[in-house]
């Protein structure tokens, strides 16, 4: 069962929510803490729209499927989850680190965190965050600080502006094993726990640019690996 915590701060209550999610090489996905909400996964693909083409010119309200994104002042209009078609669409997938510097990442993960914040009540939130990447950029300090600086902060997305107090980047080989452990209050699981204790786990995540491998010793990450993805395969 999911629970949720308010703070009461000047007057208002302030909602604090959890929210996992990737933008990954192949596909965008998210979870998070807000009750009743549901995972969500698409094609990791921008289509940018031009403003003319975003409003419905009867009525002159927003398309559902589009998504408004405030970035330094200026109101940026795109579709997500598209098959690339057309030269209007682009994707910062790339195995290169630099991609968590494009703005095309930013985007992508705002309009995931979004999607997850608008299966719950419209309130102030106070966001905390948690993100997987390759296992070779796990470790590089320029990687966590890029995604720290793109996305800590209050966005606006849709009109709807929400503060990212904190962001973690972990390896895509630990997700699995966090998520099986920790509960929603992020509390471990006694029964796996007791399980598990003695045990040397493995766990495999095969992806679309890479495999990752993370050895869980004693409940304690251990050896992490990575080779190449599906994507590998299919060119093949």
């Amino acid at each position: 069962m999911k629970t949720i915590k308010f703070y009461f701060d000047k007057g208002r209550y302030i909602m604090t929510i959890f929210i996992g999610f990737e933008s990954g090489n192949s596909y965008v996905k998210s979870v998070s803490s807000l009750p009743l909400s549901k995972p969500d996964v698409y094609l990791n693909t921008l289509t940018t729209v031009e403003k003319e083409q975003a409003f419905n010119p009867f009525d002159g309200q927003k398309y559902l499927d589009v998504y408004e994104v405030i970035e330094e002042g200026e109101k940026l209009y795109y579709r997500v989850g598209l098959p690339l078609q057309t030269s209007n669409q682009d994707s910062s997938s790339m195995d290169d680190p630099s991609r968590y510097r494009k703005i095309n990442y930013k985007i992508e993960c705002l309009i995931a965190i979004y999607r997850q914040l608008l299966q719950g009540v419209n309130t102030q939130e106070l966001i905390y965050a948690v993100t997987g990447v390759p296992t070779k950029h796990a470790g590089n300090l320029l990687v966590i600080e890029s995604i720290q600086m793109q996305l800590k902060g209050t966005h606006t997305v849709n009109g709807r502006s929400f503060t990212i107090n904190e962001v973690a980047v972990i390896a895509q080989g630990e997700s699995t094993y966090y998520s099986e452990l920790l509960n929603e209050r992020g509390e471990a699981d006694p029964y796996f726990a007791v399980q598990v204790s003695k045990k040397n786990l493995m766990y495999v995540d095969i992806g679309h640019g890479t495999t990752d491998f993370c050895q869980i010793q004693r409940l304690i990450p251990g050896e992490k690996a990575q080779i190449l993805g599906l994507k590998s395969v299919w060119l093949k």
